[in-house]
């Protein structure tokens, strides 16, 4: 996988002018010297939301394996099994029939409360398939937080793992407009949570129930404008009440097309453990599916995020630095537990390894930029040098002297 050429405009910005600044927040800025910036999607105008983007993929990859997730078997291993994009069209197209028939309409907000999995994807795009809007819910803060957004996105249904369903149940006698919440698995009569859902007139069914009615009692696409809302997403809540973010499906749907410019394909792999209650990870699964490329679930613990790579090998695998920090930390781990000399030697090839692909990459900028005399590059952790770097490819033809210092890595052009 590599970066697609010319596929969207450079876009240089400046500050807003007479902004008056406000303490503790950034200067906003607006684009500038921007002539050829897209007015619709990659795939033209007809294609202006998720819902239409997802149909565009499932009718162009039928049988490409779609979303998955880890099961166990009988043997102990935990591979990742899929379902189709055919098989997952036809799915959202019974969840959003489901979640018609509890008497939400066009533009009601579904709250969807839960770590990434199948149903999240399911219940997202079955929104989307009758126009309704998906609003994550957000419970960094706690209880209070999941209480203010369905308050705030006046939800009548929300979508729930078990495991999060206590959280709803703390605050359902506080939010005035919940009529239903979708337990994701199975219910069990003896759940406390149900007590106190039935004490707040609040009605608790489970997702078999959902698709049962959705496949009993279809409903036809009613498919959102790009001008609708496709997500209501919210804040962390860290200085004051979540904020609210709406954003619409045509401007969702313009940015996963384009894949930030990455050439995405139908047999790329990626690994969706990001929370979806940021919009990165829902613009990544959609821009992976448009191209017909598959989306794998992890097996819901971070700490074993690892052994979720390893099994699915993703293609595609987007982090943070704390997730990088990990990898890295357990690498070192294991190298220290080895001993002396093949920690030796681990560390001398790592450190030939870096300084190869740092000099093949920085040489490559140089016959690009043939004025240029000196590049100064930040030195970072070994293990975000090692990520970024790894990506990077050029040709080393022009021959270069390193020079190290005060925290700094100076590349010199050889005259």
């Amino acid at each position: 996988m590599g970066q697609s050429q010319s596929i969207l405009p450079e876009i240089q910005s400046e500050p807003f002018p007479n902004y008056k600044p406000i303490a503790g927040e950034g200067v906003p800025r607006r684009r500038v010297g921007v002539t050829s910036l897209p007015r619709c999607g990659a795939f033209g105008p007809e294609c202006d939301n998720l819902y239409a983007l997802f149909r565009r993929a499932a009718e162009r990859h039928p049988a490409r394996p779609c979303i998955g997730r880890r099961v166990a078997q009988p043997d102990g291993t935990r591979p990742f099994e899929f379902i189709d994009f055919e098989t997952t069209h036809k799915s959202a197209l019974i969840a959003g029939s489901g979640l018609k028939n509890l008497g939400l309409g066009r533009g009601d907000g579904v709250g969807i409360y839960a770590a990434n999995r199948m149903e999240w994807a399911l219940s997202a795009l079955g929104a989307y398939s009758q126009a309704l809007t998906t609003v994550p819910l957000y419970d960094t803060l706690g209880e209070d937080a999941v209480r203010y957004e369905i308050n705030h996105a006046e939800l009548a249904v929300v979508v729930v793992e078990k495991a999060k369903l206590k959280n709803v149940a703390a605050v359902a006698a506080k939010c005035a407009t919940l009529r239903v919440v979708v337990q994701i698995e199975e219910l069990d009569a003896a759940q406390p949570e149900i007590a106190a859902l039935e004490a707040a007139g609040v009605t608790l069914i489970d997702w078999a129930a959902l698709t049962k009615s959705g496949a009993q009692h279809e409903q036809p696409v009613d498919a959102p404008l790009g001008s609708d809302l496709a997500f209501i997403m919210y804040t962390s809540g860290t200085t004051g009440d979540p904020k609210g973010v709406c954003l619409t499906h045509g401007g969702v749907t313009m940015a996963a097309s384009y894949a930030a410019g990455l050439e995405v394909n139908e047999t790329d792999r990626y690994l969706s453990y990001l929370p979806l209650a940021h919009i990165f990870e829902s613009l990544m699964e959609h821009g992976i599916w448009c191209r017909g490329g598959s989306v794998g679930y992890f097996g819901g613990n971070v700490k074993e995020l690892l052994d979720d790579v390893a099994e699915l090998r993703p293609t595609i695998f987007c982090g943070v630095p704390r997730v990088f920090g990990r990898v890295y930390d357990k690498a070192m781990a294991g190298i220290a537990a080895k001993g002396g000399v093949v920690r030796a030697l681990f560390n001398l090839a790592m450190r030939l390894e870096l300084d190869a692909l740092l000099l093949r990459e920085l040489t490559a900028r140089l016959e690009r930029q043939p004025r240029l005399t000196q590049l100064e590059v930040a030195r970072l952790c070994p293990a975000v040098d090692l990520d970024v770097v790894a990506d990077l490819t050029g040709s080393p033809r022009l021959a270069a002297l390193t020079e190290r210092g005060c925290g700094r890595l100076r590349l010199y052009r050889r005259r």
